[in-house]
């Protein structure tokens, strides 16, 4: 029996056969647990508000597509690293969009929290595009919290500067192929100019003859 309850097939049954909504069941067995057991509970509340923002978030249809996008687009040596990363960001943008709205103070820990995992993240321009966490991480700006605000504000000022660096980075590659083109042009022109001048030279003798 011990091993049943340890499985998730177990608990699936058991709230199945609820007849309230499972975000519900999950409010309210917070209610009850502070109130019936607030000791225990409070010794344990850290722990739930971190499995809150830890705990995987299986991939929607949505998350699948934008994992296919990042493999297509990545230069990454190691794709499966790739895909912890691009995982991570969508579960931490789930937990973000969750929280946003709830202005209590746990819920508020939670998401400063998951900002600051997102800010020791180093996250290519490739990942912040197809997650669009940017985009997340913005709706945060008007956050009552003022250093939630603040640590949104500091992720997207250098995510901006990331992506500022790799336009760039790839404006200097583009102007560095032109003028080399142009200068080949420029010598291929020149050596086939000489043969010209060669022949009137040689047209003005032959006169002079």
């Amino acid at each position: 029996m011990a091993e049943a309850k340890g499985s998730l097939d177990y608990w699936r049954k058991l709230l199945n056969s609820a007849t309230s909504d499972i975000f519900e069941l999950i409010n309210k067995a917070i209610l009850v647990a502070a109130e019936d057991f607030p000791n225990e509970f409070k010794e344990r509340r850290e722990m739930i508000a971190e499995k809150l923002y830890t705990c995987h978030l299986s991939l929607n249809n949505g998350d699948a597509e934008s994992l296919k996008e990042v493999k297509k687009n990545s230069n990454s040596d190691n794709p499966e690293e790739n895909d912890q990363i691009v995982g991570e960001v969508m579960r931490i943008k789930e937990v973000i969009l969750s929280n946003n709205q709830l202005h209590e103070p746990e819920y508020d820990y939670i998401l400063y929290e998951s900002l600051r995992t997102l800010q020791q993240m180093q996250l290519s321009v490739d990942v912040l595009k197809t997650t669009k966490i940017r985009r997340t991480v913005r709706a945060t700006l008007k956050h009552c919290s003022s250093r939630i605000r603040k640590l949104a504000r500091c992720l997207i000022n250098s995510w901006r500067v990331l992506g500022d660096e790799r336009v760039n980075s790839a404006a200097k590659i583009t102007n560095k192929s032109t003028t080399n083109f142009s200068l080949g042009c420029s010598s291929k022109q020149t050596s086939e100019q000489k043969p010209t001048s060669r022949s009137s030279a040689g047209v003005k003798r032959k006169q002079s003859d």
